[in-house]
């Protein structure tokens, strides 16, 4: 019985190891891959910026030739709208770069989140296989007990029958001294 414990422990440990080393390889490889995601998005998000950049210029260009082109001063009623559509363009250029910073931070806290699972799980591996130990020890130890009780209970058995033999064995005399009878 105390083999079998033993044996069954040593399997418990064995697969949480297996499994603990397995949950962690693949929460590397997510931190990995989220990485790597981090530097696409980083680079599409400049892509992106850059294409607003040079569309927004060209529209603006292309409306100051045509003011110009129009005979249009560029003051007054004019003036305003060309800056509030200059003002348009900045501030959806800040929405662009602010929204490709946040999918950027969104993607760099995955990765840490997964490296941090990844640490937590071969940190809790220890814990598990101390644990799974001490069950086998724990359930030897009471294995160990029960054996000493039953050891013990069988002799008291023993030492039982045993008196009963010998008073059931007694010579036919008189069980009473000096010779009285009942």
């Amino acid at each position: 019985m105390a083999v079998a414990s033993f044996v069954a422990a040593g399997v418990a440990i064995y697969g949480q190891v297996r499994n603990s080393k397995a949950k962690a390889k693949a929460d590397r490889a997510n931190a990995a891959y989220y990485r790597e995601q981090a530097k696409l998005q980083q680079m599409a998000s400049r892509r992106e910026a850059d294409i607003f950049e040079r569309e927004s210029d060209m529209f603006m260009g292309t409306k100051v030739s045509i003011f110009a082109k129009a005979g249009i001063d560029l003051s007054g009623t004019s003036l305003m709208k060309f800056a509030q559509d200059k003002a348009a363009v900045t501030r959806e250029a800040v929405a662009i770069k602010a929204g490709a910073q946040t999918r950027l931070h969104l993607t760099q806290m995955r990765a840490q989140a997964a490296d941090a699972a990844a640490r937590d799980t071969e940190g809790a591996l220890g814990a598990q296989v101390l644990g799974t130990g001490l069950q086998a020890y724990a359930n030897y130890q009471t294995f160990q007990q029960k054996s000493t009780l039953q050891e013990q209970l069988q002799s008291m058995r023993t030492d039982a029958i045993l008196q009963t033999d010998r008073m059931t064995t007694l010579p036919a005399s008189n069980p009473f001294p000096g010779g009285q009878s009942a």
